[in-house]
């Protein structure tokens, strides 16, 4: 009998799940693809405001555009949450 250390053993695990996992649908791929999309979007909307926050001289050199930006952002968030009846949830 041969022992496997913890670290084959897990190899060895993982790999037979591999080949034993189903293939996935074609739909359900499309679904995940969609929602890493707006994740990502959502991402990069989030470190974009976080450097513009960081940067104060910009910030306080055009706090009336980011004012508007913030009203306009949570108006679309209103009206997709509107649209889509409250039950997309993002993350």
């Amino acid at each position: 009998m041969v022992l496997l250390s913890p670290l084959r053993l897990f190899i060895a695990r993982a790999l037979s799940a591999l080949t034993d996992a189903p293939a996935p649908r074609p739909q359900v791929a499309l679904e995940q693809g969609e929602e890493d999309l707006k994740r990502t979007g959502i991402a990069a909307v989030a470190a974009a405001g976080v450097v513009l926050a960081l940067q104060g001289e910009f910030l306080h050199e055009h706090w009336q555009s980011a004012m508007w930006a913030t009203f306009a952002l949570g108006y679309i968030g209103i009206i997709f949450e509107e649209v889509t009846g409250g039950e997309s949830t993002t993350f």
